[in-house]
C-alpha cells in the first residue's frame, strides 16, 4: 500500500514492509543482529522436549545490500513458532527473556510434588520503559490497525499481524501469503501470549 510519511505507530499499525526496512536501516548490522539473538532467535529455547531446532539467521558478515531490511519484516530468517513466543513474552513482560517450560509441577498421588519448574530468566533484551512502549504500539495495532480482527469484548488486547507471500512452483508468489497474528492479554498486565 501506498503511504506518505507514516510515524513508527504507523508502521506498525499498517504493518508498512517499507517503513520497517527504513527503521531496521537505524542499527548497524551486528546491533541488528545482536537484539534478534537477544530475543532468542537462532538459539535452541532448552524447552524440555526432544529435537528442538534453533532456526536459522543470516550472519552479518553475509549480510547482502537487503539481507537486514528483509530479516526486519520476516524473510531470510527460519524461527520456530516457541521462538517467537518467547520474544513476545520478552517484548511486554518489561523486557525479561525466560526459558520456556511446559510442565508446571509433577506431583504424586499422594499429593507431594515430584518436580516443579519455576521461571528461569535468561537475560534483560529491552528496558521495562522500552517494554511498555511496545505493548502500547501492540495494543494500537489491535485496536485501530490490521490486527482489529483480535479485539475481545471487555479485555484488552495488543498483538501483531504478518503476511508472508508463499512459495509456489520454487517461486514467491504474489497471489499466494500465509497470513499470521501473535497476540497478547489483558494487553494492560499479560498473562497469555
Amino acid at each position: 500500500h501506498s503511504y506518505s510519511d507514516l510515524t513508527v505507530a504507523k508502521v506498525l499499525e499498517v504493518s508498512s514492509n517499507i517503513g520497517t526496512a527504513k527503521l531496521s536501516e537505524k542499527l548497524n548490522n551486528e546491533t541488528f543482529y545482536k537484539y534478534l539473538r537477544d530475543f532468542g532467535f537462532s538459539n535452541k529455547t532448552a524447552i524440555d522436549l526432544p529435537s528442538e531446532s534453533e532456526g536459522r539467521m543470516t550472519l552479518p558478515k553475509n549480510f547482502t545490500g537487503i539481507t537486514k531490511a528483509f530479516m526486519s519484516y520476516g524473510y531470510e530468517l527460519l524461527v520456530t513458532p516457541l521462538q517467537l513466543t518467547t520474544a513476545y513474552c520478552a517484548l511486554v513482560n518489561g523486557g525479561v527473556l525466560y526459558k520456556p517450560f511446559l510442565v508446571k509441577k509433577i506431583i504424586d498421588k499422594n499429593g507431594n510434588i515430584i518436580e516443579e519448574n519455576e521461571p528461569e530468566r535468561i537475560r534483560n533484551v529491552i528496558s521495562r520503559k522500552t517494554s511498555e512502549r511496545i505493548k502500547k504500539l501492540m495494543i494500537d495495532v489491535v485496536e485501530k490497525g490490521t490486527g482489529t480482527a483480535a479485539q475481545l469484548p471487555d479485555v484488552l488486547v495488543g498483538g501483531k499481524t504478518g503476511t508472508s507471500q508463499r512459495l509456489v512452483n520454487n517461486s514467491y508468489s504474489s497471489a499466494h501469503h500465509n497470513s499470521s497474528f501473535i497476540g497478547f492479554f489483558p494487553a494492560d498486565n499479560p498473562k497469555f501470549v
